[in-house]
């Protein structure tokens, strides 16, 4: 199954082998800006969700399945994260599954990052200086870095604790990150002509 995130705060969750979807309203009268399922099974599990209200939402979850058609679809609110007002991204590296107590999820927004636990405790967090904006960010292919592109023509690389980091300087302003799924330290960048370029940050 997968879900979907609407304008009005509603999300989808569909099941393809059933055919079937459920709706319900998790942020209500603000629009989903993100959605991530942690250790889920084929009929249960956690999904969190984030809004531009500036709202992160953990939820429970189960769905009806073909071995049990006469189980109701159910989605409880298990805890509620108010951040700070602006848009809202989760992001989390999916190397491996690991126990809900343990597991860690990245929250975005436009002047910070923080990592939270399921429970909704803050684990660390951090602040770009000088002023400058988080556009996008990514995960590296194991886990243990994260790429922060910035709107200052920089990119930071910060290990998973936020505890050291490094800086790269760009020739031009871009405008989306992503990592290579299979190769360390090696990320595409995208500008806002259609320009797209790889570049292997150890070579920097």
């Amino acid at each position: 199954f997968f879900a979907i995130g609407l304008n009005n705060g509603f999300i989808i969750l569909k099941a393809l082998k059933q055919k079937k979807g459920w709706e319900r309203c998790c942020h209500p009268r603000s629009p989903i800006t993100g959605l991530a399922f942690v250790n889920a099974t084929k009929d249960r599990g956690t999904l969190i969700t984030s809004a531009k209200d500036g709202t992160v939402n953990i939820w429970s979850f189960q769905v009806p399945t073909i071995e049990k058609p006469t189980n109701e679809f159910i989605l409880n609110s298990t805890r509620t994260i108010p951040v700070y007002l602006g848009p809202t991204y989760i992001h989390f590296s999916q190397q491996s599954t690991v126990p809900d107590d343990s597991f860690r999820f990245l929250v975005q927004q436009s002047r910070k990052l923080e990592i939270f636990s399921l429970i909704g405790q803050s684990h660390c967090s951090w602040v770009p200086e000088n002023d400058a904006e988080i556009i996008e960010v990514a995960y590296d292919c194991t886990g243990s870095y994260l790429y922060i592109l910035l709107n200052n023509q920089s990119i930071f690389v910060l290990n998973s604790d936020f505890t050291s980091n490094m800086i790269y300087t760009l020739e031009k302003q871009y405008f989306t990150i992503a990592s290579n799924p299979k190769e360390t330290k090696q990320i595409t960048l995208g500008d806002d002509e259609g320009h797209v370029v790889v570049v292997s940050l150890s070579n920097v």
